[in-house]
Formats: structure tokens, C-alpha cells, sequence
């Protein structure tokens, strides 16, 4: 569910491709740096820098505890969409392949028991790799494909 170019690493590296962010992750696991991802997309940047209203909003992702967010996953599935719900090592964050129009929809959006994540320049450990700040492993957790 992660689409390109995205941030990723604590210097914010632009990623442009699936290839580049694997072995980029490869690379920064070896130096013992942490495999942090953005959350979103964006479609403008400036030196370097993502254009925050260029974000590309195809997913809405929510966090909360494991059993309020695969409530809300259910849901969303019976809607038709896919979902993904991993474990960053820190929190819980459900990954719904549901587009938005605009940032203020996102912030508008509710679900009874979890949280709306409106940093779209927020990042997360990607599944795989070591959470360094909690010493925990991220790890997809479920998914709910069509």
C-alpha cells in the first residue's frame, strides 16, 4: 500500500520505486539505521521537500488497539476495501486502500474507537525491520484482500 515517490529515513530520503526502497532498507538495517517509511505519496516536491497539499491520499490509516482497528477493518473489507494491519513496534496501524479527496476529508473522517492519522508526513518501521526506539519487530499483522 505504499505508493512512490514517499519519504523515508530519519534524513527524509526521496524514494522513487519499490526496488530503491528495498535495498535502500537493506542497506539502512546493515548501518543499524532505522526503517522508517512514510506514510503517503506526494506529487510535488522542492528540493527535496514533499509539497504537503500534493499528497497523494489513496489509503486512510488509523491506529488504536488491535481489536478496535480489526473491527474497523471488517467493516471497511464488507465496504470493498482492502486492508492491511501491521505492528510498527510502537503502535497498531490499520492501512484501508481507500482514496480520499482532500486533506480536510481525512481530518473530518471518524471511526468509533480509533484515531484517524492526519500526519501525512508522519512515517512508520517498515514490516520486516527493527523498531530502534522500542527494540520490537514490525510485522504485518493481517490482511483483508478482495
Amino acid at each position: 500500500m505504499i505508493r512512490f515517490p514517499c519519504r523515508a529515513f530519519k534524513e527524509n530520503r526521496v524514494i522513487f520505486s519499490r526496488e530503491e526502497l528495498e535495498w535502500r532498507l537493506e542497506e539502512a538495517a546493515e548501518c543499524g539505521k532505522s526503517c522508517e517509511v512514510g506514510f503517503y505519496a506526494f506529487s510535488v516536491w522542492e528540493n527535496s521537500e514533499p509539497v504537503v497539499e500534493s499528497v497523494i491520499l489513496d489509503k486512510i490509516i488509523f491506529t488504536g488497539n488491535r481489536e478496535n482497528l480489526e473491527k474497523v477493518a471488517e467493516k471497511k473489507f464488507m465496504e470493498g476495501y482492502d486492508c492491511i494491519l501491521i505492528y510498527d513496534g510502537a503502535r497498531y496501524l490499520l492501512f484501508v486502500n481507500e482514496p480520499v479527496e482532500s486533506l480536510e476529508e481525512l481530518r473530518q473522517m471518524r471511526e468509533e474507537g480509533v484515531e484517524v492519522v492526519t500526519d501525512v508526513l508522519g512515517k512508520f518501521v517498515f514490516p520486516g525491520y527493527r523498531n530502534l526506539k522500542t527494540g520490537q519487530m514490525s510485522r504485518i499483522l493481517r490482511k483483508w484482500k478482495h
